[in-house]
């Protein structure tokens, strides 16, 4: 004994104390700190195999991984689009548009662990978002609102709530009534939402991904290689293209349009009509023209949303614990190991206008 703890109770204190400062100092994954702090309370016995592997076995842990199922299926038999058209449709006015996007939210959060609710809309509303030409962030806050507390009107609602539940299960003998937090829940979803309407004008007006990296002519630059330029017949490799500070090499379009997808290789040689995609700051890809002698194209013919099977454009996010964050890609070999040029990086719902590649990445990006 000592200040009162026994061996376990210092063990346990150690170990939440170590996953805390885990979590907030290092970019190990959660799960991953967690899975190694139940392995050492098993380990010291502190937990004994039943308490141990309690969680992977309990009822909240089955009803969020079974409902993260469904919702795939449901992005994948295109419920999504029917719930887009059918469900919200096409308001105009504010109200309308709050109306339509909460009280179905809510509604289905009640019944639904409101996380899933959460994930199947997530989809929906940038869409619907997209067809109103709104900011998905002035419709997911709302969004996000509605699900939390509508999911309060229903014990089965929220993992905290099933949790509650099996608890009191477990020192009663039975569980809670499914409606026993609904006259509470209904008065504070009513009152959160009024509030939230009131308050909408403060509501983040930011632009999604796909509508920061749609202007591609603001990021990037097509170079003619014209018939008499001195480089003809020498390589991408040779000239260095690949490895241009001002930005990366997208594209390579051949005068008989033959299409070089990125990452282009450094053995392919230029010849005359050909164009080269440079993604990156403008004004130095324009000094690049003129040392290389090359000709920047007055009618471009790259865009980042032509729908062609052979190219693979994807948006992709830093998350967080990433072995990304506070690099830049040009010191490392990210690209090269999964065959993939970067194009562009937004911020915030911000493109960063500097040259892709010497971004200090962060989290979020």
């Amino acid at each position: 004994m000592f200040l009162g703890f026994g061996i376990d109770a210092w063990i346990t204190i150690v170990t939440l104390v170590t996953v805390m400062a885990a979590l907030m100092l290092t970019r190990l994954r959660a799960d991953f700190v967690f899975l190694c702090a139940v392995g050492v309370l098993y380990v010291t016995d502190v937990l004994n195999v039943t308490e141990a592997f309690a969680g992977f076995v309990s009822t909240p842990v089955l009803i969020t991984g079974s409902m993260c199922i469904v919702v795939a299926g449901l992005s994948y038999t295109g419920v999504l689009q029917w719930v887009t058209a059918h469900v919200l449709g096409q308001p105009r006015k504010p109200r309308q548009i709050f109306m339509r996007l909460t009280l179905p939210v809510a509604v289905m959060s009640s019944f639904i662990v409101n996380d899933t609710v959460v994930m199947f809309f997530v989809g929906v509303v940038k869409m619907w978002a997209k067809k109103l030409a709104l900011s998905p962030s002035r419709l997911l806050i709302p969004m996000a609102y509605a699900s939390g507390m509508g999911g309060a009107l229903l014990i089965m609602a929220t993992t905290s709530g099933l949790v509650v539940s099996g608890l009191y299960a477990e020192k009663t003998g039975h569980p809670l009534n499914i409606f026993e937090p609904s006259l509470p829940a209904l008065t504070c979803l009513i009152g959160g939402m009024l509030v939230v309407f009131v308050l909408r004008r403060l509501l983040p007006d930011k632009n999604s991904s796909e509508v920061v990296f749609k202007k591609t002519n603001e990021y990037t630059v097509e170079l003619l290689v014209t018939s008499n330029n001195p480089h003809i017949g020498e390589t991408v490799g040779a000239l260095g293209l690949n490895k241009v500070s001002a930005g990366s090499l997208v594209e390579m379009i051949h005068f008989d349009n033959d299409r070089v997808l990125s990452p282009v290789n450094d053995d392919e040689p230029l010849m005359g009509g050909d164009r080269l995609v440079f993604a990156g700051q403008i004004e130095d890809l324009v000094k690049l023209a003129e040392e290389m002698d090359f000709v920047s194209t007055d009618f471009p013919v790259f865009s980042v949303n032509e729908e062609e099977e052979e190219r693979n454009f994807s948006i992709a996010y830093v998350r967080f614990g990433s072995s990304l964050i506070d690099t830049r890609l040009a010191r490392t070999t990210f690209e090269k190991d999964n065959q993939m040029t970067l194009v562009a990086v937004s911020r915030q719902g911000e493109r960063i206008e500097q040259p892709p590649r010497e971004v200090v990445l962060r989290a979020g990006d």
